[in-house]
C-alpha cells in the first residue's frame, strides 16, 4: 500500500508540470503534418464559426520544414490570455478580430506537450485542424475530414534565438555588407551584434539616404531596411518584444505584411508598378539603390514580396536613387524646394501621395507647393 502511494504521489507534480501557454511569441507546429502555421493574408470572408462548415480559415497556412518559416514574421504568433481564453495575433489581424469582435479561443492542454484550439459558440464548439493533405502546404481548417485526430493536435514552440529563431533574410550584397527589407508587425531586439537596423528618411532625385534606428526596441509595423555581414538568417537574429513603440514619422518607405495572390477568396498584395515603385537593390557597381524590381525580385514575377518594402516615387522625381551618406546628402531640394520652374501644386506625403487640404494635418513632415511643411 504504502508503494502505491508513493507511487501516485510521484504522479502529482508531473500532473501539475501540465501548463497553458504564457503570454509570448510562439510558433505553431501541428502533431500529424509537422507543418507551421503563417498567417497568409487578411481577408475576412465570415467570421469565425468553427462549428461551422461554412467558416473559411484558410488564411492561415502551413508550411513544411523550419527552413520555410525562420525568417518569415508571419509565422510568429503572439499568444494572449485574455480571462479564461487566448488571442492569437500575428500580421496585424487577430482571431478576435477574424471572430467579429466576438470570441476568442480555447487553448486546450492535451497533456502530453500538445494542444488543441476550440472555438464555443451557441451552435456548438469546433476545432482547429491542419488540412490532410500530404506535402509541404496545407492550410488550416474547422473540420477534421479525412484527417486524423492528431491533425487537431498542435505544438507551441516558444520563439528562441536557439533553435527556434526568427532570422531576418537579405536580399542583395553591396560593398559594405548584405541588406534586406522588413515589415513585421512585432517590434523586436537584436540578438546578433553583426546586424543594424534603419528607416529611409530622405530621398531626392538621384540619391537617398538611410538613418540608424539607435534604440535598443526596433518599432513594430514601420518599413526597416536591414544591414549585416551575413546573408544566414541564423546569423541576422532578432527576438521579438511585446511594447508599444512609435514608428518615425519621417519614414518615406512602404510596407506589406502580404502576398497572397493564388487564392482569388483571399487576394492580399501589393501589385508592383514600375513607373511608381522602387525596391532595394544594387547597381553596376554594387552600390546600395532603389531602383526598379527585376520580375525575379517579385512574389510571382508581380508582387511585392510578403513583409517587405518599397518606395512610393514622389510625383516630382524619378530613376534610381542611390544611397548617399548622411554627410554627403546636401540636399532634399526635392523635398525641401521645387527645382522645377513651376511647383507640383498641392500637399502630399513625403511618400508622394495627396492629401486632403480640408482635412486637418495629423502630425508629421509634408510637402506643400514644392516645399517642406513640418507639422507639429
Amino acid at each position: 500500500m504504502k508503494k502505491i502511494l508513493l507511487l501516485l504521489a510521484s504522479l502529482f507534480p508531473i500532473v501539475a508540470t501540465a501548463e497553458l501557454p504564457v503570454d509570448g511569441y510562439y510558433r505553431i507546429q501541428n502533431v500529424a503534418t509537422e507543418r507551421y502555421l503563417v498567417l497568409n493574408d487578411n481577408v475576412i470572408n465570415s467570421e469565425i464559426d468553427m462549428s461551422s462548415s461554412k467558416v473559411d480559415v484558410s488564411n492561415l497556412k502551413s508550411w513544411l520544414g523550419f527552413d520555410k518559416v525562420k525568417s518569415n514574421p508571419g509565422s510568429i504568433f503572439y499568444i494572449q490570455k485574455v480571462g479564461s481564453k487566448y488571442n492569437l495575433i500575428a500580421q496585424g489581424l487577430s482571431i478576435y478580430e477574424l471572430s467579429g469582435g466576438k470570441k476568442y479561443l480555447d487553448i486546450v492542454d492535451n497533456g502530453d506537450g500538445t494542444y488543441r484550439f476550440e472555438m464555443t459558440t451557441s451552435y456548438g464548439s469546433g476545432r482547429l485542424y491542419d488540412s490532410a493533405n500530404k506535402g509541404e502546404v496545407g492550410n488550416a481548417v474547422t473540420k477534421k475530414g479525412s484527417g486524423t485526430v492528431k491533425h487537431g493536435y498542435w505544438k507551441l514552440l516558444p520563439v528562441n534565438t536557439e533553435d527556434n529563431y526568427i532570422g531576418l533574410q537579405p536580399t542583395v550584397e553591396a560593398t559594405d555588407g548584405w541588406y534586406g527589407t522588413l515589415y513585421a508587425s512585432y517590434p523586436f531586439k537584436l540578438a546578433s551584434d553583426n546586424v543594424e537596423v534603419y528607416y529611409v528618411d530622405g530621398v531626392c532625385e538621384g540619391q537617398f539616404r538611410l538613418k540608424l534606428i539607435t534604440d535598443d526596441v526596433k518599432p513594430a509595423a514601420t518599413p526597416l531596411v536591414f544591414k549585416s555581414n551575413s546573408n544566414d538568417p541564423a546569423q541576422n537574429k532578432v527576438t521579438p518584444v511585446f511594447t508599444e513603440t512609435t514608428a518615425p514619422v519621417d519614414n518615406v518607405m512602404s510596407g506589406t505584411y502580404f502576398a497572397s495572390y493564388e487564392d482569388k477568396n483571399h487576394y492580399a498584395f501589393i501589385e508592383y508598378n514600375s513607373s511608381k515603385m522602387r525596391v532595394l537593390g544594387v547597381d553596376a557597381t554594387k552600390n546600395l539603390v532603389l531602383t526598379t524590381a527585376k520580375e525575379s525580385d517579385l512574389a510571382g514575377g508581380k508582387y511585392i514580396p510578403m513583409n517587405t518594402c518599397w518606395l512610393n516615387v514622389p510625383s516630382w522625381l524619378s530613376g534610381v536613387f542611390k544611397r548617399v551618406d548622411r554627410d554627403a546628402y546636401t540636399s532634399i531640394r526635392s523635398i525641401e524646394t521645387s527645382t522645377q520652374k513651376s511647383a507640383v501644386k498641392g500637399t502630399f506625403t513625403l511618400a508622394g501621395v495627396p492629401v486632403d487640404e480640408n482635412k486637418a494635418l495629423s502630425p508629421g513632415i509634408y510637402i506643400k507647393d514644392g516645399k517642406k511643411v513640418v507639422i507639429p
